[in-house]
C-alpha cells in the first residue's frame, strides 16, 4: 500500500473543513430565507418598559373623643320645666342655676367629638339606646342632639343652610347661612333633632372629610326636663356612632 504524504493529508483535511464550512453557510442562508418573515428572539434589546400596579382599598374608620356629656345634677323648674343645652354656657346650659357639675355651674360647652381616621369620606349617623320617656321621665320630656363642625378641624363637607326653602324637592339657600363653606349644601344636623326612637340612625354629618386638618365634627345634647320629672340617679343614654363610606 502506498503511503500518503503528510502534505496530502493536510490538503485533504483543509479541503474537508472548507466543504463543511460551505455546507454550513449554505444551510444557514436557506434557513434565514425560510424564517425571515417570522419574529425571532434577540438578546440585543437596548430599552424596555415595565409597570408596577397597586390598588388602595377604602378604609372606613371613626373614633370618638370627649366621650361624656355630663349635665350633672339638675333641678327642673316645677312650673315650666327646663331646657338644658350642652352648647349653651351663657345661661349655664339653658337655664341659670339649674345644673351643677361637681358642685359648680357648668363653665364650658360639652360635646362628643367624632373624627374620621380612615382614608375615605364617610357619612356619620348616631343611635341612642333610650328615648326621653325612659331616660328622663315625667310629662313630655325631650332628648335632642345637634352637630357642628369642630372649630379646630372642621370636617363636614356638606353643610346645613339656615333659612332655606325647598322648590320641587331642591333646597334653595337664602341670604343667611350658618357655618357654611359652600352654598346649597346640606348634611350637618344644624337644628336640634328630637330622638323619638331608640336604636334608630339619625344623620350627624354627610361627607365627613378624612383630611387630617379637616376631619372632625362635634355633637351636642339637649334635654327638656318637665316640672314633674322624677328623681333619678346616674341615668345615662348610650350614643352609638356609625360611619359608612360616602
Amino acid at each position: 500500500m502506498k503511503k500518503i504524504s503528510d502534505q496530502k493529508v493536510k490538503a485533504l483535511f483543509i479541503g474537508a473543513i472548507l466543504v463543511s464550512l460551505f455546507s454550513t453557510l449554505t444551510m444557514l442562508d436557506y434557513i434565514n430565507k425560510k424564517v425571515a418573515p417570522f419574529p425571532s428572539i434577540t438578546g440585543f434589546a437596548s430599552s424596555g418598559t415595565g409597570q408596577v400596579n397597586v390598588t388602595i382599598a377604602s378604609v372606613t374608620s371613626i373614633t370618638a373623643s370627649d366621650l361624656i356629656i355630663n349635665f350633672g345634677s339638675c333641678s327642673p323648674n316645677i312650673t315650666s320645666g327646663s331646657n338644658l343645652s350642652s352648647n349653651d354656657t351663657t345661661n349655664s346650659w339653658g337655664t341659670a342655676g339649674v345644673c351643677l357639675v361637681g358642685g359648680a355651674l357648668p363653665a364650658t360647652e360639652d360635646n362628643i367629638t367624632i373624627q374620621n381616621d380612615g382614608n375615605d369620606d364617610v357619612n356619620v349617623t348616631v343611635q341612642s339606646s333610650v328615648i326621653a320617656s325612659t331616660f328622663l321621665g315625667g310629662t313630655s320630656p325631650e332628648f335632642y342632639f345637634n352637630s357642628r363642625n369642630a372649630s379646630s378641624r372642621p370636617g363636614c363637607r356638606n353643610l346645613s343652610v339656615k333659612n332655606s326653602s325647598f322648590i320641587s324637592g331642591v333646597r334653595i339657600p337664602q341670604a343667611t347661612e350658618e357655618n357654611s363653606i359652600d352654598s346649597n349644601m346640606t348634611g350637618l344636623q344644624w337644628n336640634w333633632k328630637n330622638i323619638t326612637a331608640a336604636y334608630t340612625p339619625y344623620i350627624v354629618c354627610e361627607n365627613l372629610s378624612y383630611t387630617d386638618s379637616k376631619d372632625q365634627v362635634a355633637v351636642f345634647a339637649r334635654v327638656f326636663l318637665p316640672g314633674d320629672a322624677p328623681v333619678r340617679i346616674g341615668r345615662n343614654a348610650s350614643l352609638i356612632f356609625t360611619a359608612a363610606s360616602s
